[in-house]
């Protein structure tokens, strides 16, 4: 999903500079991939999103392109922690409803950075992990609006 001209936008604005640049532009262009179905070899198709699977620069990319995520989340929640193309959203709060307010508050400000970088947040894979005294447990709701 990483579109490469956000991410030698990305690379620019963390002053690489020209010549390393043009490096990844050569790098990431005219790549092409193949798709085996049933013994059969599609023809070649360009690729213009995402990093090199399989390369050791591929993960470098990826770093680079989300790593200002944290930076837009630092004023809602407590920890932002990323792990490849997984993200942690961690938060502590005297309430349920403080809770929900700055987490939904973060996970709106994310779905805007996803949309904006053209990336798409997985619904199926995000979940919610409460962890409170007996006390203080209850059900909590949170949604992506």
């Amino acid at each position: 999903m990483v579109d490469h001209e956000i991410l030698l936008k990305k690379l620019k604005l963390y002053q690489c500079d020209e010549i390393t640049v043009r490096w990844f532009t050569s790098y990431l262009s005219e790549r092409t991939q193949h798709v085996y179905i049933n013994n059969i070899m599609s023809e070649p198709e360009t690729i213009r999103y995402g990093v090199p699977q399989g390369s050791i620069l591929g993960p470098l990319l990826f770093i680079l392109f989300i790593n200002d995520l944290p930076l837009l989340l630092r004023d809602s929640i407590s920890s932002t922690d990323l792990y490849a193309d997984d993200t942690t959203l961690l938060d502590i709060q005297n309430t349920k409803h403080e809770l929900k307010r700055s987490l939904q508050n973060a996970l709106n400000k994310l779905e805007n950075w996803c949309t904006f970088n053209g990336m798409i947040v997985n619904t199926s894979k995000t979940k919610i992990l409460l962890i409170s005294t007996s006390k203080k447990k209850g059900n909590i709701l949170i949604t992506m609006n």
